[in-house]
């Protein structure tokens, strides 16, 4: 855990250095923040805005079409998961490829929609369900600079 929350405090000094690559993000249900590391590659870290569920996820994009309007992109995403409910609470995982695109409607804001394949595990005290699902992101990126 000590890890986890190095890396992530280094990676946020070093996106504030390099404001002008870093966006926050806001999509249907969760809130990020994203940083373009080159034109080709960007990480996005994300978790659900739901009071019920969490769903903290790290995301890594190849830009494989880049201009100053589009962006296409495809990547992997690796999520931790916890749930609770009145009669049921528990935790888990998902691992999702996704292939998307990025369009600019103002200068520092765009819109993003992805579609990807999900690997979703699912446990509690009393159930274990796990199974493939398709997400559909949408969502909004504002650059700061």
């Amino acid at each position: 855990m000590k890890r986890v929350l190095l890396t992530i405090t280094i990676m946020f000094i070093t996106m504030t250095l390099n404001a002008d690559k870093l966006a926050i993000t806001l999509g249907t249900p969760w809130l990020g923040v994203k940083y373009n590391i080159t034109t080709r590659f960007s990480a996005e870290l994300r978790n659900v805005t739901d009071t019920d569920l969490s769903i903290p996820t790290l995301r890594g994009c190849y830009n494989f079409y880049y201009n100053e309007k589009l962006t296409g992109f495809a990547g992997l995403e690796y999520g931790t998961i916890s749930f609770k409910s009145d009669n049921v609470s528990g935790n888990g995982n998902m691992v999702s490829a996704f292939i998307g695109s990025e369009y600019k409607i103002l200068s520092k804001m765009f819109i993003q929609a992805d579609i990807g394949y999900s690997t979703i595990n699912l446990k509690s005290s009393d159930y274990s369900v796990a199974g493939p699902e398709w997400i559909l992101n949408l969502g909004v990126n504002y650059y700061l600079k």
